[in-house]
């Protein structure tokens, strides 16, 4: 094709119209003229010239004459002459402009057209010397970098670009980009060594400054010419994502207020468990060292009571040692070993410890320990805190509730989906339903007096034990609540996945 096709079809190069289909570029309606205009010229006849309509790149139509000759081994060559006269073609060229410009002028991100010039006398010298890394190049030549930025300048900016990064005045950033990219000099770099490789186009994430001093935290986008176009100019797009990096740091302020109400919260959650966990052993110490003392006071002192209160008394001293070591662990992290256990003696063990508790309240406690009972793995100490906190709990509800039968039964059977229950049945006044779905949340009490850490504490020990725990009403009227923890195989035979 030659130059004034190139006007004719508004093609900015050779490129864009080589491999077009004749469709593309001929109305739909004059295709078969142009189709036998070829078959005439192919079989050696010339065929008179015909009027049809082209469309050209952008879109536009225009009636033009046409025909078609042999080129000789060239092929065909078809032959179009413009119907109107020159004044309406630069009418139709310069409303076509005045249509890319409104476009260009209106879109909602800053354009920016780059001047060729300034970049290509750049690449003129490492060119001529057959570099092909311009990277390393300016390493070796950092000067160059600062002969860029003062020969490459911003052939036209549209209203958008001008509002972010001008001074107000019009065309007030056609200059060189040096002041543009004083914060971000290396994305000026990448942006040489991109379009010197011959890429299509580079995007980053970057800051641009304005000529008002602003800093600009921009998408950046740039389109270079195909390598058929040297000394074509490119398109730089940007968007400003100020608002999308403010929203962002404010999320992160989100985050770090979100953790330190977290840690506060855990720290709180920390101390009611600590303050829950050691009253109880503390106050039957208390308790039982009186009781020792009145012993002791006697005359002859009762020395068989008074040791027997004493055992109690490191018994009680013995458990808040280890639920203070146990809640220590917890919160450091540190791994504690799951043993093999049997509930029974589990259960057995935390009936000895509130026993004294029940006696000075006339509650009888009961007990009914399935054997053999199938083993389970966990930590004593935790799941005796479990026991002994649900027990506790029973005895409370009884005494405040001043209920006609006092009595606690304790329950041990396995269970047919492979666990082992618990059952610790009280005969207070029980848990109304609407509190079932909160029992076990964190400070959530029913007790004047409570805290509300207590059950919260027993529901996290037992599923990191695998197991769970629910409530329900039981039919003397008080509470239920029962323990399911997960059985294993103990044995010669045991595998081990069984053992974990």
């Amino acid at each position: 094709m030659n130059e004034h096709a190139l006007v004719m079809f508004g093609a900015q190069s050779d490129d864009e119209l080589k491999g077009e289909p004749l469709e593309r570029l001929v109305a739909m309606e004059d295709a078969r003229m142009v189709t036998s205009i070829i078959k005439a010229t192919l079989a050696g006849t010339c065929k008179a010239p015909v009027q049809v309509t082209v469309r050209t790149m952008a879109g536009d139509t225009f009636p033009v004459r046409m025909t078609a000759c042999d080129a000789g081994a060239a092929g065909i060559r078809l032959v179009l002459a413009t119907l109107e006269q020159p004044r309406d073609t630069r009418s139709r060229l310069r409303a076509s402009e005045g249509r890319y410009r409104q476009l260009f002028n209106q879109m909602p991100i800053a354009l920016m057209r780059i001047d060729a010039f300034g970049t290509l006398s750049i690449f003129e010298k490492p060119r001529r010397e057959g570099v092909r890394d311009l990277s390393t190049y300016l390493d070796a030549h950092p000067y160059e970098v600062e002969r860029a930025l003062d020969l490459v300048r911003i052939a036209e900016a549209n209203d958008y670009a001008e509002s972010l990064f001008g001074t107000g005045e019009p065309r007030s950033m056609l200059t060189s980009v040096r002041a543009y990219w004083e914060a971000r000099p290396d994305t000026f770099r990448r942006m040489l060594c991109a379009r010197y490789s011959g890429r299509r186009f580079i995007v980053e994430k970057t800051v641009v400054c304005g000529l008002s001093g602003q800093r600009v935290p921009v998408f950046l986008s740039q389109a270079f010419p195909p390598r058929s176009q040297p000394q074509g100019n490119s398109l730089l797009g940007m968007i400003d994502i100020s608002a999308q990096i403010e929203a962002e740091a404010e999320l992160q302020r989100m985050r770090a207020r979100l953790a330190d109400s977290t840690r506060a919260s855990v720290t709180s959650e920390l101390a009611a468990s600590i303050a829950h966990e050691v009253s109880q052993p503390l106050s039957s110490i208390v308790v039982n060292g009186g009781t020792a003392l009145r012993w002791l006071d006697k005359s002859p002192p009762d020395l068989e009571r008074a040791i027997s209160r004493l055992k109690s008394v490191i018994a009680h001293a013995e458990r808040a040692i280890d639920v203070v070591n146990g809640l220590r662990d917890l919160s450091s992290g540190v791994s504690i070993e799951h043993v093999p256990l049997d509930l029974n003696d589990l259960v057995a063990g935390a009936l000895t410890l509130v026993e004294d508790e029940a006696k000075a309240k006339g509650i009888e406690l009961q007990a009914e320990l399935s054997r053999p009972l199938p083993t389970v793995e966990g930590i004593h100490v935790q799941l005796t805190q479990v026991i002994v906190n649900i027990l506790m709990n029973a005895i409370q509800a009884i005494d405040q509730g001043n209920v006609e039968r006092r009595a606690v039964h304790v329950q041990t059977s396995p269970a047919m989906d492979g666990n082992v229950e618990v059952r610790i049945v009280d005969t207070g006044p029980g848990i109304s339903e609407d509190r079932h779905s909160r029992i076990f949340d964190s400070f959530f009490t029913t007790k004047q007096s409570g805290i509300g850490m207590g059950l919260a504490i027993c529901r996290s020990i037992v599923e990191s034990h695998g197991g769970s725990i629910g409530v329900g009403r039981a039919i003397s009227g008080g509470a239920q609540l029962t323990v399911r923890l997960p059985a294993i195989v103990v044995g010669e035979n045991a595998s081990p996945s069984q053992l974990k």
